[in-house]
């Protein structure tokens, strides 16, 4: 569940299209042993990736930020809503590596967003 989830290892990663298509689908077989879970056709899998530790410790030090630091965020302006993720302290470290996607370029919408939150 999200407030409780599973840490689990990928046993096999297998792509479903051959290399022509344009289209991916992906068979990924994840291990549960240990778990007491049960897994049914038709069951729903969330998947909480996490960014590599050097790459989270990359950043934090371009950012001259210590990974430790802790920190909230609030609205600059008085009617622009919480990101809610954030409402409570957070470190830096647990920030960027469970709930930022800093291996893909910036969306414009995530700057946009982003842009609330920042002092004119």
């Amino acid at each position: 569940s999200i407030k409780k989830p599973l840490e689990a290892t990928i046993l096999a990663n297998e792509e479903l299209h051959s290399s022509e298509s344009e289209r991916s689908a992906r068979r990924i077989t994840i291990s549960i042993k240990g778990s007491n879970l049960k897994y049914e056709a038709g069951d729903h899998l969330g998947v909480f990736p996490q960014n590599p530790g050097p790459v989270v410790r990359r950043l934090a030090a371009r950012m001259d930020i210590s990974p430790s630091v802790v920190f909230t965020l609030a609205p600059a302006e008085p009617n622009v809503g919480p990101i809610s993720r954030f409402q409570e302290p957070i470190s830096v470290q647990t920030a960027l590596a469970r709930h930022c996607d800093v291996m893909a370029p910036v969306s414009r919408r995530l700057l946009r967003v982003l842009a609330d939150y920042a002092e004119k």
